[in-house]
């Protein structure tokens, strides 16, 4: 006759939602959920969240030996606040929509209550984006002004960069780029990584990375992408007449302009001006360099008194 033995400990599983969230068995961490068949001895066990992204909570357990069961803990998030506001390129106040990880709460301005751990901000206002990359404290509040249209700084740094009607120092250019990757621009921090390694307006390496960035919605990189495009050598300021490289052009300026980016609705009517990649149309050009200036932009008010 055989006989057969319990297990003398408990196999637990423990889920915890949403997943991912750390695990502490009686203040001893381990590890991220899920976990599976952990081996206890029987008896009675704290079972904690353990995670600085959420809020340290969680119960009392008891085990019997041989047993097998599964277990799972709700993992409330860390409270942090955002209070976030928007503006155009002029200082107006904007009613726009506010995303924290791709979740919308609401319009601004307004204060929201978020994960500490959240990763991205997101203000949107008609087609024009406003991104950050987030650093929160717990139970702080971080104050945002969100400006719908151009990253001034960014600007100037690529103007400078690629000789598009400005001119600046590199220690300049580096410290624009600097500080608008603090920001969370993504953009300027690959220019910034570039310029440390020596790597200043290198068009041809530009030229991919600029349309990959404006294919992924970076109205910025749709300017950029236009220019080391359109214009032969680039900072000449006239755009080729090739149709295929106008016409490249065109869809990013286009990009560009419908976003809100007024550089890109100057550049945009540039091309309908001298007829590059479209035909000649000096009624657009106008109405884009128009629209150009009366958002603010000294270029689209320029070219506006030469039409």
């Amino acid at each position: 006759m055989s006989m057969v033995l319990a297990a003398d400990f408990a196999l637990v599983s423990i889920r915890t939602n949403p997943p991912g969230v750390g695990v502490a068995i009686n203040d001893e961490a381990r590890g991220k959920a899920p976990l599976n068949q952990l081996r206890l001895a029987p008896g009675r066990y704290a079972l904690v969240v353990d995670d600085p992204c959420y809020k340290r909570q969680g119960r009392e357990i008891s085990v019997l030996r041989g047993e097998n069961k599964t277990l799972t803990l709700d993992g409330e998030p860390m409270p942090a606040g955002l209070n976030v506001s928007a503006k155009d390129p002029k200082g107006n106040d904007l009613e726009a929509q506010v995303f924290v990880d791709g979740k919308p709460l609401g319009n601004t301005p307004n204060a929201f209550t978020v994960g500490v751990c959240s990763k991205k901000l997101t203000v949107r206002h008609g087609r024009a984006v406003y991104s950050q990359d987030l650093s929160l404290q717990a139970k702080q509040v971080k104050t945002i002004e969100a400006v719908m249209g151009e990253n001034k700084d960014l600007m100037e740094a690529l103007r400078a960069d690629f000789r598009q009607y400005h001119w600046a120092p590199a220690s300049k250019i580096v410290s624009l780029y600097k500080k608008s990757c603090q920001s969370g621009d993504a953009l300027a921090c690959q220019y910034l990584r570039w310029h440390r390694r020596g790597k200043v307006a290198n068009f041809n390496a530009a030229r991919p990375v600029f349309e990959v960035a404006c294919n992924n919605g970076h109205s910025t990189a749709c300017l950029v992408y236009g220019w080391v495009t359109s214009q032969n050598p680039v900072g000449s300021g006239k755009p080729k007449k090739n149709f295929i490289q106008g016409t490249k052009a065109l869809t990013a300026f286009t990009k560009a302009c419908n976003d809100g980016h007024l550089q890109g609705c100057v550049e945009l009517g540039r091309l309908h001006y001298h007829g590059a990649g479209v035909s000649e149309d000096f009624s657009k050009a106008t109405r884009l360099f128009k629209q150009a200036c009366d958002g603010g932009s000294m270029g689209g008010c320029k070219n506006l008194g030469f039409n």
